[in-house]
């Protein structure tokens, strides 16, 4: 691999961490947003997932909600697209709705917020790029002037 690859994946890898910490940033927003907004409980169920295929045997499933509001039946199809079937028709779950639009909800579950995955990774990338930085510099230095 020459130094220009080295550089180029370098800032492939650092875009890809500002990108994943951007998105972290804006999914905690969202979920802090709900958290202030949805502040009325409901029971709901699982009324069906649909399957969505991405690329070769990678799908999304989306599962719509059904939940009550006090006036009526609202049924929404999760805006979220998850990676496992987590989700059975069925199943119960406890919402979290926006009185002034129940639309806006959210599933109260135990799992790990989706930002905090996307700040991993982001971290992730961006020590591998700072690491790269690093081996692109030491080249650069040492190795490509014995060459000449």
């Amino acid at each position: 691999m020459d130094l220009l690859t080295g550089i180029v994946l370098m800032v492939a890898f650092f875009v890809a961490a500002i990108v994943l910490i951007y998105l972290a940033v804006r999914s905690k927003r969202e979920l802090e947003r709900k958290r202030v907004d949805c502040t009325e409980a409901a029971s709901g169920t699982v009324e069906k997932v649909r399957r969505i295929s991405v690329s070769g045997e990678s799908c999304n499933y989306y599962p719509t909600f059904a939940f009550f509001d006090g006036n009526h039946i609202v049924q929404e199809e999760s805006k979220i697209g998850y990676a496992r079937d987590i989700w059975k028709k069925g199943d119960k779950v406890q919402i979290k709705f926006n009185a002034n639009d129940p639309s806006d909800f959210f599933i109260v579950h135990e799992s790990i917020p989706t930002w905090v995955w996307l700040i991993s990774i982001g971290i992730g990338f961006a020590v591998i790029s700072v690491f790269g930085a690093v081996i692109c510099y030491f080249a650069a230095k040492y190795y490509l002037p014995l060459q000449i």
